[in-house]
């Protein structure tokens, strides 16, 4: 189910007036000034052509004095310049409104001059050679609208014009740095030239337009999306444009879907740039009054510069990321699997391109790209009348902890029987039995596994030999009472090279390990803790079903950075933490 589209109203503020001649005005039109006067009209009398300022009635700019245009209407339209209404739908002489309305070179017989160019909208030209640089000669039948221009023109003659514009042609516009003063990551933009969306890629291959006007006002994403501001293209709006962002889904101080109802609106004052720092949006929709339309979203994705941890999250079926420096919270949303078949992920590990993530409910490990684009299901069992796939992977059943090393994906397995599962080439090629598993981690060659049978938890070591792996050794043996109970995941502390292992169950806490399986220091002792992971800075980031706080050993003191007890409007279930490092999005 994809969250409810987020919708921006748009509306311009009071435009100072201004117009040629003008001393005063009411109702947008002069109260003083030349006055609209029908002179004749086709042409005839000759001896009234050409027309001065303000008079009518006129076909072309020709039929106009020097280098004056012809205003054309339908109705009673106002004419720049001009006092009083006219005739209804008479054409008038005036001064060229704006750079962009269509106006012919009156020299030369409105062709240039040898080594003289013509101006954005100005005619009539033959080929591009006529126009200033970056301009292109725009070729019409009678009087087609000309693009980029205002006006009907002369009949039948040719405008320049800006290229039409491309990918290529635009992206300088939109190349430019960009700040963020929320955005954790990087900032990426998606652009767009006439119906093409431009950008990075994979980025662009997630963004549709789904506007049913012309303006381009409305989107969805493939994914769940951190929209950090739009650009607006206003062509008729003063530069001051008051904008509301209205949506429901995440946004500043809220965190996900549950809880209560994620409705914020927020009030800005900014153009052409709006930031609007909506988070986990997969819809976005934007109400202008006045002829504006989006140009261009940045959105706020993962960092290349640095490496994150992935946490799953398994109420709010999310992979967080954190910074693997300090534990801060870099993205809430990275992948969003509620529409993949999310039903409680566990574990999230980077495998080659892709983030591999095991699902203990839905008996699957999910794959994704590293930009959080879901693949599907790892070795996914068919039906066999449809061929259609069920949701999940073959052989597996009530998973959690998942390790990949040296091309093969092993799995902790728990129904119908303890084992670790292996996954070769993507494919299911055996098992070796364990007593009851919940996590495995490669370590000095070897593959340690932690057991947690009733009251006979201990950490087993065995051979890395995929399918084939033997036990060596037990290195930590409780019974469940006196030490450990229930261990989690084990992470390497890197620092010492020992372990940390999560203490789910009294007596509970953040166990540290030596490899021999001595126990050297308790952190945190009395808290639920699933896994616990030293962060560049020396912390430790360590995560439970209240969320995940960062807590420094040296002093005992603790930061909530993802928790109920922080700025989290409902109790996650926070999961195994793993390291990824982002090869370019």
């Amino acid at each position: 189910m994809k969250l409810p589209l987020a919708t921006l109203f748009v509306a311009a503020l009071p435009k100072a007036v201004s117009a040629v001649g003008q001393s005063s005005t009411i109702r947008g039109r002069l109260l003083n000034g030349p006055k609209l006067v029908t002179v004749w009209n086709n042409g005839s009398p000759k001896k009234k052509f050409p027309l001065s300022l303000c008079e009518g009635d006129c076909d072309k700019d020709k039929d106009c004095e020097d280098d004056l245009v012809c205003f054309t209407r339908d109705g009673i339209e106002e004419v720049p310049g001009c006092t009083h209404e006219g005739m209804a739908g008479d054409d008038y002489c005036t001064d060229r409104p704006y750079p962009t309305y269509l106006a012919m070179r009156k020299k030369n017989g409105g062709n240039p001059k040898k080594g003289e160019t013509l101006g954005l909208c100005e005619g009539d030209c033959d080929d591009d050679d006529d126009c200033q640089e970056g301009l292109v000669c725009f070729k019409r039948k009678e009087l087609d609208p000309v693009r980029g221009c205002d006006g009907k023109g002369t009949w039948s003659k040719d405008y320049c014009v800006l290229p039409e514009p491309t990918c290529e042609n635009q992206a300088d516009l939109f190349s430019f740095p960009k700040e963020s003063s929320t955005c954790r990551g990087q900032i990426e933009t998606v652009y767009f030239a006439g119906d093409e969306v431009c950008g990075p890629q994979w980025l662009a291959d997630l963004v549709t337009t789904t506007s049913q006007t012309e303006e381009r006002l409305s989107f969805e994403f493939a994914k769940t999306l951190n929209v950090d501001s739009i650009v607006l293209s206003d062509d008729s709006c003063s530069e001051n444009i008051a904008v509301t962002t209205h949506f429901l889904g995440l946004v500043p101080g809220s965190s996900t879907r549950f809880g209560g109802e994620l409705n914020a609106t927020n009030e800005y004052s900014t153009s052409p740039m709006v930031s609007i720092d909506g988070e986990c949006i997969s819809a976005l929709g934007v109400y202008a009054e006045c002829s504006a339309e989006v140009a261009a979203l940045n959105f706020c994705v993962p960092p290349t510069d640095r490496t994150l941890l992935m946490v799953p999250d398994s109420i709010a079926e999310r992979v967080i990321l954190f910074d693997e420096f300090d534990g801060s919270l870099v993205d809430k949303c990275f992948i969003d699997g509620n529409d993949d078949g999310f039903d409680r992920p566990v574990n999230a590990i980077s495998v080659n391109d892709e983030v591999w993530i095991s699902d203990q409910n839905a008996d699957a490990i999910f794959r994704y790209t590293q930009n959080g684009v879901f693949v599907g299901i790892l070795d996914e069992v068919l039906d066999e009348i449809t061929g259609l796939g069920k949701g999940k992977t073959n052989g597996l059943e009530n998973i959690r902890g998942i390790e990949f090393v040296e091309g093969q994906l092993y799995v902790t397995n728990g129904l119908p029987t303890t084992r670790v599962v292996v996954f070769r080439d993507g494919v299911n090629v055996g098992f070796f039995e364990t007593s009851k598993v919940q996590d495995v981690l490669s370590f000095g060659g070897e593959l340690y596994v932690t057991n947690n049978d009733n009251n006979a938890d201990a950490i087993n070591v065995y051979t890395m030999d995929g399918e084939n792996s033997v036990l060596v050794r037990n290195i930590a043996q409780s019974d469940g009472k006196t030490s450990f109970d229930f261990l989690q995941q084990m992470t390497l502390r890197k620092s010492t090279g020992t372990l940390l292992v999560g203490g789910f169950s009294t007596p509970r806490g953040i166990y540290e390990f030596a490899p021999d399986g001595t126990i050297l220091n308790t952190f945190r002792e009395g808290a639920i803790v699933r896994a616990a992971y030293e962060l560049g800075n020396g912390k430790i980031l360590w995560s439970s079903g209240d969320g995940s706080a960062v807590l420094d050993i040296s002093d005992d003191s603790e930061t909530d950075v993802y928790s109920v007890t922080g700025d989290l409007n409902f109790r996650p279930s926070v999961q195994y933490i793993e390291p990824i490092m982002f090869t370019g999005l």
